[in-house]
Order: structure tokens, then sequence, then C-alpha cells
């Protein structure tokens, strides 16, 4: 495994030109940017309930034994499949605190960053009859690290069912879990916000043409507007840049641009349309290259993420668990973050 993890991030750091950069910026920065550098010498190479149902499924068929402690369970829609259909006493863990659950789960609102040492340990004694299964579906950014570290650390668990996402949200700088990777591989190109934040996309595989186009799309529109943001200050003012429903063509997205950013006070309205027709008149001959940017990022998106979960396997195994197995769990059509760790105690 540690072979294959050397040859993946040697393949990802010679390819690294494909992902480390901010794509927006690539009609500002076209003249020294270093996709289109290395582009002119290389051949153009929730359904959510289901998801929950799956993840059940899936638990019940391991050795889970016969209680379950659920690291970030929201509002506990597995944990009240676990325990109608399959009869798994379950405990949720949420850092924030919800309102009434619907499925009327018990859940702890805990950060476990915040909690010293022996509180889970403490919590599966009360409530969990002394052990319990640790899983986590879809623990996002830091949370699954630090399940991972709790389960190395902790004497209470029988077993570890986690499925991450969200990698971009860890802390950066990033460091590996495995001594492996911190020691013996060169992670610098790899796990970096760029690197990261590839590893956690929906890819447009064959069967999402229509996804493909829509995402050119708004890498185009972005772009545009990314390229006026060299010449004015442009400040987002709601939390998504901008509302993609019903953005068919260029001029629904300046008309939707005006509700979402803030512009500098000295430019009107009229001028800054203007403005951004005209840098997309300018660029419109690149536009088709912004494509090989998707196409080429879905190709190694995968592998990025294969060595995050690389580096945490081979963390457990370097503390003696060599049981650990990574499945598949999901089709991508449901989730796309849908690769299983599992490892019995």
């Amino acid at each position: 495994m540690r072979e294959i993890a050397k040859e993946l991030v040697t393949f990802l750091q010679d390819y690294s030109w494909i992902y480390n950069f901010s794509n927006i910026r690539i009609l500002l920065d076209k003249d020294d940017h270093p996709f289109i550098h290395h582009f002119s010498q290389e051949a153009l190479i929730k359904f959510h309930e289901k998801r929950n149902v799956i993840f059940a499924d899936i638990l019940s068929k391991l050795k889970c034994g016969k209680s379950i402690l659920d690291i970030g369970s929201g509002l506990g829609y597995v944990d009240h499949i676990l325990e109608t259909v399959y009869g798994y006493k379950t405990l949720g863990i949420e850092k924030s605190r919800f309102g009434k659950s619907p499925t009327n789960r018990s859940v702890v609102a805990i950060d476990l960053k915040d909690n010293e040492e022996g509180f889970l340990n403490k919590l599966i004694d009360d409530r969990l009859d002394g052990s319990a299964c640790m899983i986590g579906l879809h623990a996002c950014g830091d949370l699954t690290p630090t399940m991972l570290k709790a389960f190395v650390y902790g004497d209470r668990f029988t077993s570890l069912a986690v499925v991450s996402c969200c990698y971009h949200k860890m802390s950066m700088p990033f460091t590996p879990m495995s001594k492996f990777f911190r020691e013996e591989i060169d992670f610098s190109s790899i796990f970096t916000p760029y690197g990261l934040r590839l590893a956690s996309q929906e890819v447009a595989s064959d069967d999402k043409s229509q996804l493909l186009d829509e995402r050119h799309r708004f890498f185009t529109y972005r772009s545009v507007l990314e390229v006026l943001s060299g010449e004015m200050s442009i400040n987002k003012s709601k939390r998504k840049a901008v509302r993609k429903n019903g953005i068919k063509t260029f001029e629904d997205y300046i008309q939707n641009v005006f509700d979402r950013f803030d512009f500098d006070p000295k430019f009107e309205q009229g001028y800054i349309s203007n403005r951004l027709r005209e840098i997309f008149k300018e660029h419109e001959p690149n536009f088709s290259l912004l494509k090989y940017v998707i196409i080429l990022q879905d190709y190694v998106q995968k592998l990025i993420e294969y060595s995050v979960l690389l580096d945490r396997v081979i963390y457990l195994q370097e503390n003696d668990y060599d049981k650990v197995i990574v499945y598949e769990i999901f089709n991508e059509k449901i989730s796309p973050r849908n690769k299983l760790i599992f490892c019995p105690a």
C-alpha cells in the first residue's frame, strides 16, 4: 500500500499544474498561467433518503456490535433507521444543538475538539452500555481525522465506520495523519487548498454531460467577473456568489450579479454591464480552454481523494489496526463522496 501511495503522489506532483491554481483567475493570468503553459504541450487527454438507507444497511452487515455512536448525526435520520429497522441502540453527537429532531433521536451537543480526553468513554459507559461502533456519514473537514484519533486512543470502540467529505474544509496548512506521508512523501503540491477543494467536487462523468456544460458555463461567467475585479473593487454580498437556477445566458448572469455582489460605487451599473459584455467578447476565443480545465481536473479528482484516504488507512495501520478496509458504498449518482473506511477494533 505504501508503494501505491508513492506512485500516486508522484503522478499527482507531475500533474499538479492541472489543479493547483484558482480556476476563476485563468483568464486574468492567461499570459503566464501554468495550465496554459502545460496545456500547449500536452495531448487532450443527494438522493438523501436513499443514501441513509444504504449506509445503515451496510453497517448492519458489518461487525458493529449492538450500540452505535454517531458523530455528526444531524437530525438523526441514520440513527432512526438503525434503531427501528435493525435494532441498534444509538446515540448521536452534533456540534450544534438543533431544535426538536423529527426522528426524536437522542443527540448530545458537543464539539469533540473542545472536550477533555475521556469524555467519549464516559458517554459510552453512561449511555451505550460500555462499548460502541463509532460511525460518521459525511464527516466534514477535520471531523474525520478527529474521529480516527478518538478511535485509536479510545478503548470503548468495537469498530469505526466513516465516510468523509469536504476535504477542503480541513485546517490549513494540511498535515497528513500518517508518519509515512509526513516523512516519506512530498505532499506539499497535492494537499493544497486547491487540490483538496478538487477532491471534494462532484465530477462530470461520461453520463453527466449536462453537468459538465453547466459547470463550464458558470466557470466561464465567473472567470469574466474575475477579470473585471482587476479593474475595480468587487465584494460578494451574499454567501453564494450567484443563484444558478434560471441562468441560461450571460445576460441572465449579469442581471443576477448585481444582487450578489457590491461594486465600486464610482461605476454605474450600466457601465459595469457593458464592461462585462466587452470582457466576455474579448475572451470568448479562450472559453473552450476552460472546458478542458474541468475535464482534466475531473481525471485527477479521484486520485487526490484516494491520496487522502490512503493517508488515513496507513495511519490506522501504523497504530496496529491491520484489518482496515475501504468500501465504495454508494453509486456516485447518490453521493459522490462514497468511500467508507471501516476498521474493527
